[in-house]
């Protein structure tokens, strides 16, 4: 499967605003790739989830002070707690990983869904979460370009204050 890394400065740097990351926070990326979300972030307590083992190994390079997992993301996002969590998996696990949200405690996840899912659709799976379209990511905000635009969804518990 062909990865796509976001790379358009000014799309890294909405998300991270959105993001909200202050340097005792704990985040959590999953579909790390090779980073490129992961250099934008401010300070923090920072874990990589990628399944491509060769990516995983440049990011434990890149990233010496990060902890990088080379597993299947949805089944760390089960078992792993963070303040943050940050998405940019394949569109195909977007409800997957929505539906795991709604069981954990977090302030703020950030995910990357396909331009054709529908947010209201997504709430509708995502129990116990707001859900606010941010922005759209158009294909060449990416590396190499992917093929179709994705939304950057945030997800809160319904008792935080989205703003």
């Amino acid at each position: 499967m062909e990865q796509h890394f976001l790379t358009a400065p000014e799309k890294l740097a909405a998300l991270v605003y959105a993001a909200h990351i202050g340097s005792g926070d704990r985040v959590l990326e999953l579909g790390s790739g090779g980073g490129t979300v992961a250099a934008a972030l401010p300070a923090c307590t920072l874990t990589l989830v990628e399944l491509d083992s060769r990516l995983a190994q440049g990011l434990r390079v890149r990233f010496p002070e990060a902890t990088v997992l080379s597993e299947d993301a949805l089944g760390v996002l089960e078992r792993h707690e963070a303040d943050v969590i940050l998405s940019n998996l394949p569109h195909t696990l977007t409800e997957g990983v929505l539906r795991r949200l709604g069981s954990k405690t977090f302030r703020r996840a950030l995910i990357a869904a396909h331009e054709n899912d529908d947010v209201q659709q997504l709430a509708r799976v995502a129990q116990g979460l707001s859900l606010k379209l941010l922005l759209t990511l158009n294909g060449d905000d990416f590396s190499p370009p992917q093929p179709f635009k994705s939304h950057l969804i945030l997800a809160t518990p319904h008792a935080a204050c989205v703003d």
